[in-house]
């Protein structure tokens, strides 16, 4: 059993249990301790009852892109999950996927993933590699991953999610651009936060106190980097996207179908 610190527990509470849903992920999880996010779960800053939704909306919205690209790749497919952390997004895909070769890339806690996953899913090395980097030096990530065996060659979705937020805007820049000068056959699911002027002022308010309260308590960095649509578009036109979208959580929650009670406006 490994006990997890409560930021790391708290996202997998939020985010994992209810979306990984295979045999694997599930012994994968039966070896977490995440009591420490429960603790934080109770909080009354957490209490807005919608809250659990919002957070899903972005899991689920993810993996509708990653199937959506599969479909259109329709071959053999790397995935590469920066910031992975101990999410097991690659685990999920690579043992649901027999033609799929996962990248975890984060500078910590990988071997302890790694020695988790060794027990429940002994052939996840001939699909599951994982990559000891500092994403905020692009450089070194594309160096690590090219000795991990990804080959720039082949197809690759690269996955930031959950991540932006933690690095400034030119190394988020600077890490999608080292990606789209390896290869053009090369998908990017970009998860960001919008600026304050760009969202409804009910919804800025709660997700505010939310994140101040998370923030003070876990001892989070007091700056959070956040990006207007127009700055996203500049980074797209960077790499030279040869097509891109951009989708707020109103446009996703309509994309999933659910009824839209939360995000009124874009």
């Amino acid at each position: 059993m490994l006990t997890l610190p409560a930021t790391s527990a708290l996202v997998l509470l939020w985010l994992g249990k209810d979306f990984y849903n295979s045999s694997v992920c599930t012994k994968y999880f039966n070896q977490l301790d995440l009591s420490a996010g429960e603790e934080i779960l109770n909080q009354k800053y957490l209490n807005w009852p919608h809250f659990d939704q919002a957070m899903q909306s972005r899991k689920i919205i993810v993996q509708l892109f990653i199937k959506e690209f599969l479909e259109k790749i329709n071959r053999p497919t790397q995935i590469i999950s920066l910031g992975a952390g101990l999410d097991p997004l690659c685990l999920y895909l690579t043992s649901t996927h027999s033609n799929l070769i996962g990248f975890d890339v984060d500078i910590a806690n990988l071997f302890e993933k790694e020695k988790l996953i060794s027990n429940i899913y002994p052939k996840y090395k001939k699909q599951l590699n994982f990559v000891q980097a500092n994403v905020s030096n692009p450089d070194e990530v594309i160096i690590k991953l090219q000795k991990s065996g990804w080959d720039k060659k082949n197809p690759s979705i690269v996955i930031v999610e959950g991540l932006s937020y933690y690095l400034t805007k030119q190394q988020n820049k600077n890490l999608l651009s080292r990606f789209k000068s390896e290869t053009s056959k090369l998908y990017i699911i970009f998860e960001y936060l919008k600026i304050c002027t760009e969202t409804n002022p009910p919804f800025d308010q709660i997700g505010t106190e939310i994140f101040e309260g998370v923030k003070n308590q876990l001892q989070l960095p007091e700056d959070i980097t956040r990006f207007s649509r127009e700055e996203i578009q500049a980074i797209a036109q960077h790499i030279n996207a040869n097509k891109h979208k951009i989708l707020c959580l109103s446009e996703c929650c309509s994309a999933l179908k659910q009824n839209n009670k939360i995000y009124q406006t874009k």
